[in-house]
């Protein structure tokens, strides 16, 4: 485990050190995105049969992410994310019923690799929408249990003017260790404002 652990970290870092060595094309007065918003998390155990039960989703009582983007390049970028929800009883939580609320916490370091120039033509001052792909790890926290995960998912930011707009984000967080307290693969859905600094 910590093997792949320092495998992803050495590749991040890599990829870091690639881009800064290729220099940046995103302006130096752009370089951070700070988001705060909401989320909501699919733990239900269906997988894909019912994948959009909305009705077994958990979003309660602290519903709450922060991210932190910085961007290295116009295709590359590193964000790390704090989010906070709670595993509702009342909601399937792989499968079955708990006897008690779960709070949910959960620590994100992920990669993105930004595509949408490659669909639309866009010019690099007055882009309305970056799409991005995700790949990183994660450290979610659920009931004082803590776990490790490997996270993919995709992103649309939407810039409403030229400095702020509205990121939404779909990451699918595949376990390590499935174990007892529900730690198993789960899907995050965020609606956050977004800055760019």
């Amino acid at each position: 485990m910590k093997k792949t652990y320092l495998l992803i970290l050495i590749s991040f870092i890599s990829l870091s050190a690639i881009a800064q060595g290729e220099g940046s094309g995103f302006g130096p007065d752009h370089k951070w995105t700070i988001g705060l918003g909401a989320n909501i998390i699919d733990n239900d155990g269906l997988g894909s049969d019912k994948a959009f039960k909305t009705s077994e989703w958990n979003l309660y009582k602290y519903p709450i992410i922060f991210s932190a983007e910085r961007k290295w390049s116009d295709l590359l970028a590193t964000s790390f994310s704090i989010s906070f929800n709670q595993f509702d009883k009342e909601s399937l939580q792989d499968g079955i019923y708990t006897n008690k609320d779960l709070l949910y916490i959960a620590l994100d370091l992920n990669g993105q690799l930004y595509f949408d120039q490659f669909l639309l033509k866009t010019s690099k001052t007055n882009d309305w929408l970056d799409a991005y792909v995700i790949a990183g790890v994660g450290l979610p926290i659920i009931a004082s249990e803590v776990n490790g995960s490997f996270n993919t998912g995709l992103g649309l930011n939407f810039w409403v003017k030229k400095n702020w707009g509205i990121r939404l984000q779909t990451v699918g967080k595949f376990a390590f260790d499935h174990g007892d307290n529900n730690h198993s693969n789960h899907i995050q859905h965020s609606l956050s404002a977004i800055i760019r600094l």
